[in-house]
């Protein structure tokens, strides 16, 4: 099992605002969609804000119909052998 990261970043706030508009939706059905404030949604497509929850980006992503990481960029978290693989499914665990 890997862990997930809990943020990610947009890459282009342009190319949210492409696929809004390709997907004919805008920021208050988006918002209410994916469960968050408009003001949220409207920041990310204005470029003024570029973070949010994996969970909202997963949502985002999902509602658009496109893959994850066409428009976010999500955190590299190091994993190491579980210590106690010999014991367990071998998962990992953060570093």
């Amino acid at each position: 099992m890997k862990l997930r990261p809990s943020s990610a970043e947009l890459k282009s706030h342009e190319a949210l605002a492409e696929r809004m508009v390709e997907r004919g939706i805008s920021v208050r059905p988006l918002a209410k969609l994916v469960n968050r404030g408009v003001s949220t949604i409207g920041r990310l497509r204005s470029g003024t804000r570029t973070k949010c929850s994996r969970e909202v980006a997963e949502a985002i992503a999902q509602v658009l119909n496109v893959p994850l990481d066409d428009l976010f960029r999500l955190p590299v978290v190091p994993t190491v052998p579980c210590p106690c693989a010999d014991q367990c499914a071998g998962h990992e665990v953060a570093a």
